[in-house]
């Protein structure tokens, strides 16, 4: 992996209206969609923090509050404790997919524009140097996608049918959803209406500038839909080095047990710290305060089920959580300290109700039922 130089802007939009999100039954603004219990839009940060970059712009719509919430608080958190910096820009009217480059062009040398709803393992560090060699105005990565034609294929000549194939796949070479502009890539954006990729692609040629191509057979995804989401939780994990943080000395590390009882998990409430007035995952530490029915589960076998690094908001810190699966079978006690409960193992849950670690052992624990 090349070093990403100081004048180097990367930029996740995240200001989409969510429409087709929602149309699957997902509330939530895809942004903050979680994928294995984390948010698109961390997801998307995390990439970038770990291919070492420092300067990151995310982008958020006026109508939606939660996203630019999450960007200013969590987000600017996470990448000050890496060394790096989020500002958050707020569009009150939509730009187009390129807009915000117009407005951030001199800002960078290499001005690299993501879109939060795309996941992918490439390494874009690899797009930049194939864009400076090139010198091209704008760079755009591309892979091959398969389509399937919806309707059986005819191949005619001289008004007899020679083949007929059904419903036939065809590749298509596609935008990866990854562009790097030059400034005066970014001069031509108009100021005065929005601008998509096409758009700028079009303007480009029109003033005579090369167009150049990074093609690359990274997994990638368009994460729109509640299907899509599934998939994306798969490429994640089969990817950890890609997607996850990981610190290589984190500041607190976390033996956690996930307790399961058929179809609910034991939990704590967290009553002070990091995540206060939330349900927490249950502490190996924890098992002396539980009645005798649960520590005798929490005593019994465990099977590793993941470990993950986290970061906490309040004291920005750094922590690796290695969490344990205890089965606990069909028998479920009733705890007498008030700080334990049992809850729904589906992560059918208010995302305000949880830790983050919850959720991400919930969803990491449905992906082994």
């Amino acid at each position: 992996m090349s070093t990403i130089g100081p004048r180097v802007t990367a930029v996740i939009n995240a200001g989409g209206r969510s429409q087709r999100m929602a149309a699957s039954g997902i509330a939530l603004h895809k942004a903050l969609v979680p994928v294995l219990g984390v948010p698109l839009v961390e997801r998307n940060l995390v990439v970038l923090l770990e291919q070492g970059f420092k300067d990151i712009v995310i982008v958020v719509s006026a109508k939606s509050p939660d996203v630019e919430a999450f960007a200013r608080g969590r987000a600017s958190g996470l990448a000050s404790a890496r060394g790096a910096s989020v500002e958050c820009v707020r569009e009150i009217e939509s730009l187009g997919n390129m807009g915000i480059a117009g407005r951030l062009g001199s800002r960078a040398q290499d001005l690299v524009v993501t879109f939060v709803d795309n996941l992918t393992t490439l390494d874009l560090t690899r797009v930049i140097d194939r864009h400076r060699e090139s010198d091209a105005a704008l760079t755009v990565a591309s892979h091959v996608e398969s389509f399937t034609v919806p309707h059986g294929e005819l191949t005619i000549s001289d008004a007899f049918v020679i083949d007929y194939i059904e419903k036939p796949a065809k590749p298509v070479q596609v935008a990866s959803g990854i562009y790097v502009l030059k400034p005066r890539a970014a001069a031509c954006i108009p100021s005065d209406r929005p601008t998509g990729a096409v758009d700028l692609f079009r303007l480009l040629k029109e003033r005579g500038e090369s167009v150049a191509a990074f093609v690359h057979d990274a997994p990638w995804i368009d994460i729109n839909d509640s299907a899509a989401v599934r998939r994306a939780e798969t490429l994640v994990a089969a990817n950890p080095d890609a997607f996850e943080l990981f610190e290589s000395q984190p500041d607190v590390t976390d033996d956690c047990l996930l307790v399961r009882a058929k179809d609910e998990i034991l939990v704590r409430e967290n009553v002070g710290g990091d995540f206060r007035g939330r349900f927490d995952v249950v502490r190996g530490r924890d098992a002396a305060s539980l009645s005798d029915g649960a520590a005798r589960f929490t005593a019994g076998a465990k099977t590793h089920l993941a470990t993950f690094d986290d970061f906490a908001d309040v004291s920005k810190r750094f922590i690796r959580h290695t969490v344990s699966l205890v089965e606990a079978g069909g028998v479920k006690t009733q705890e007498a300290a008030e700080v334990f409960a049992w809850i729904a193992a589906d992560a059918a849950h208010d995302p305000a109700d949880l830790t983050q670690p919850l959720r991400r052992c919930l969803a990491i624990a449905q992906r082994h039922t």
